[in-house]
């Protein structure tokens, strides 16, 4: 009887730890060794602004852009687009702060930053 208790658990203990490790690389489609920074980058091009427009108040950040086309949940944010239809319903009635500037973004020493003004 103690036996089974002890596989038992033992069998939960590993349904947890697979169920954790597939919610972890859920929506990931990057190959093993092609994983970097999300804002790693290589030239100007690498560096896009994203957001997931599923969680609420989700202001756009800045990625990798194959970072985002590898992440089902990210879209690249483009100014003056609507996005409403991608929208969740469970954020209509959240008051959001207001999103920072969406400025020009640069490589610079493999990191994507914010270009000068």
């Amino acid at each position: 009887m103690k036996n089974k208790k002890i596989w038992i658990i033992g069998m939960v203990i590993g349904l947890i730890i697979i169920f954790i490790v597939f919610y972890l690389n859920q929506g990931l489609d990057i190959p093993p060794g092609e994983f970097k920074l999300m804002n790693s980058c290589e030239q100007d091009s690498d560096c896009v602004w994203a957001f997931r427009p599923n969680e609420c108040c989700n202001c756009p950040s800045i990625y990798n852009e194959k970072i985002v086309n590898a992440d089902r949940g990210l879209v690249v944010y483009e100014k003056g687009k609507d996005y409403s239809s991608l929208r969740t319903n469970k954020c209509v009635d959240i008051n959001c702060a207001t999103c920072g500037p969406i400025r020009e973004l640069k490589c610079v020493n493999n990191k994507c930053i914010l270009a000068e003004k």
